[in-house]
Formats: C-alpha cells, structure tokens, sequence
C-alpha cells in the first residue's frame, strides 16, 4: 500500500518535512534499495534493501552459522519483533528435515 511522503513525515517521532522523506526515498531508489514496480506504484523494497534492513538491525550474519533454533525460540522471537518493529514475523521451516534453514518473512501492516 502506497503511504504518502507527507504521512510519513507527520508520524509520530517524525520531525522531517515530506520534501525530506521523498528525497531519502529517491536516495534510496538510486542505490537500488527501493524501486517502483509501474509509474503508478509506490517503492517496494528490493532484495538488496530487505537484505540491508536485516543486516543493519539484527546481527544475523554473526549468530546464524551457529544458531540453530527450535521452533519455540522462534516463536519468541516473532513475538518480540512484532510490537517493537510493529511487523508481523512468519517463520517458515524446511521440509526435509536432513537441511538446515530457516525463512523469516517480515510483512509490514502499516
């Protein structure tokens, strides 16, 4: 769902004018973090960005060789990021159970 520059700007603990949000925006669309799917469409987060975000708030990268987590420490998990970050986690699991992987999908409701 598109969210307008200046909605964004006029939310809580947002100082910035909407003319501030939609140059980060084009920022972020030059360094191919954000990108628009057709004219009329909002900016979606590319793999890259999705891959920034993660990397820049969780330190996945340093704990994930070496985490290997039931599925009740995940739960756990979800439910701590979902009020924080106000997203909703889906965690998904591999079907053979001889690999190792884990999917988190982040989906934001606002």
């Amino acid at each position: 769902q598109r969210v307008a520059a200046t909605l964004r700007a006029t939310q809580k603990g947002m100082a910035v004018c909407s003319a501030t949000v939609r140059n980060a925006r084009a920022r972020l669309e030059k360094v191919r973090l954000l990108y628009s799917p057709h004219t009329s469409a909002g900016r979606v987060p590319t793999n890259a960005g999705f891959d920034y975000w993660l990397a820049e708030f969780f330190a996945l990268p340093e704990i994930a060789p070496y985490w290997q987590p039931e599925q009740a420490q995940l739960v756990v998990l979800a439910h701590g990021l979902s009020p924080r970050y106000k997203v909703c986690c889906c965690v998904g699991f591999p079907q053979v159970s001889s690999q190792v992987g884990v999917r988190v999908e982040v989906c934001d409701f606002e």
